[in-house]
């Protein structure tokens, strides 16, 4: 329905509107309660990023021999799984700095590992639970552990959400859980 009403109103809206109109109608659909849904499987995910591929090829006009990369790319705009895990990483940042229900931080233990003494390197890190299904290693609690410790140190330092997510936007999201 939504990509349906871009290329209805495409004729008659300049783009930067047709930019708002994505973002107002079609993007919360992929964003809301992505952090619940993130572990859906390749196929369900790969046909979630063609809408919005499509939804990209409306706006800019462009036709199927342009990669649709280079599209979002154009548009300024993340893939679906670098959306997730950008949402992922904020959400981890406030369970660890106390932003959070107490019932997500107590699902992370600050202790990389079983190291007793303190690393440079595992420096706000938190222990990657120990996952004996598929299911739970698709979990929340698993890949937002290990997303997290994925991060730079100096963007998990960030005393701020704001500056946090500043410093986030630099940072290659692409990794697949």
């Amino acid at each position: 329905a939504g990509i349906g009403t871009l290329r209805r109103i495409k004729k008659i809206v300049p783009r930067e509107h047709l930019t708002s109109v994505y973002k107002s109608i079609i993007e919360p659909y992929f964003d809301y309660c992505c952090l619940v849904w993130d572990a859906i499987g390749t196929s369900l995910a790969e046909r979630l990023q063609k809408l919005q591929n499509r939804a990209a090829r409306v706006i800019t006009s462009a036709t199927y021999l342009k990669r649709s990369k280079e599209i979002r790319k154009e548009l300024g705009w993340l893939n679906l799984q670098e959306r997730r895990n950008k949402f992922k990483a904020i959400m981890m940042y406030k369970t660890i700095n106390g932003m959070a229900p107490k019932y997500m931080e107590d699902m992370f233990s600050q202790h990389a590992g079983n190291l007793a003494y303190n690393l440079r390197a595992s420096c706000k890190n938190v222990a990657l639970p120990q996952a004996k299904t598929d299911y739970y290693r698709n979990s929340f609690a698993f890949t937002g552990a290990k997303l997290w410790n994925s991060l730079p140190n100096d963007i998990k330092g960030e005393s701020s959400i704001e500056a946090f997510i500043k410093k986030l936007s630099q940072v290659d999201l692409s990794i697949t859980m």
